[in-house]
């Protein structure tokens, strides 16, 4: 199958800054509690090598799966990608593919959200949006999106189109950035979001911008 180059993505973990016992989550660390989202590409099933994804399995105990029903939009799955040493990934199109994470919903908090992920495009895209709250994790964020955007654009875009992990800890009491295990922001603010409304894997709620 030939397809458009423009984003991998590997992992996608979204935790809430609530202390638990009984840690089950990525490296031990977190349950289901606190992992709100779980999403890793080796663990896609039902899809041969190549194929579309109808519904993405949350790893968190939580069931929040990201689904797309709709066969245009819905992303590949890559059983082998060089990029990320022969690992699986979640391809998505950068033209119409996303998920939708319905049942992802929240009260307003402090999240620590990671991404591994390589893009090809060095337009603004979304990784993630939740409409209610105005949580929106960019990519190139440009000046008004930024790092991140609580109701406000903070910190510095991220950019580059190399393999990146990507960690916001976004903390009312300071926020930061780290780039594959560096911080390379810190002191941001934050005000602490709800995630409800439209709530979108790979585009902004509306479907645009996309991964």
């Amino acid at each position: 199958m030939h397809f458009l180059t423009r984003t991998k993505l590997v992992w996608l973990i979204l935790l809430v800054s609530v202390k638990g016992f009984g840690q089950s989550g990525p490296g031990g660390v977190g349950n289901s509690t606190t992992n709100k989202l779980w999403l890793r590409a080796d663990a896609v099933t039902g899809v041969a090598d190549g194929g579309a994804i109808t519904t993405w399995d949350d790893e968190s105990g939580n069931n929040h799966d990201a689904v797309q029903n709709t066969a245009a939009n819905k992303p590949i799955w890559d059983q082998s990608n060089s990029n990320f040493n022969n690992k699986s990934t979640v391809h998505f199109d950068g033209i119409n593919d996303n998920m939708d994470l319905t049942s992802l919903t929240n009260a307003a908090s402090n999240y620590s959200i990671w991404f591994v992920y390589k893009t090809t495009s060095t337009a603004i895209q979304f990784l993630y949006e939740a409409q209610t709250g105005t949580l929106r994790i960019p990519h190139e964020g440009g000046g008004t999106n930024k790092a991140y955007h609580d109701g406000t654009g903070r910190g510095t875009e991220i950019t580059g189109t190399g393999v990146k992990m990507v960690h916001w800890d976004l903390n009312s009491s300071g926020a930061g950035i780290y780039e594959n295990g560096t911080q390379t922001q810190s002191g941001l603010t934050y005000v602490q979001r709800a995630l409800g409304g439209n709530r979108k894997l790979g585009s902004n709620d509306t479907g645009g911008n996309r991964f």
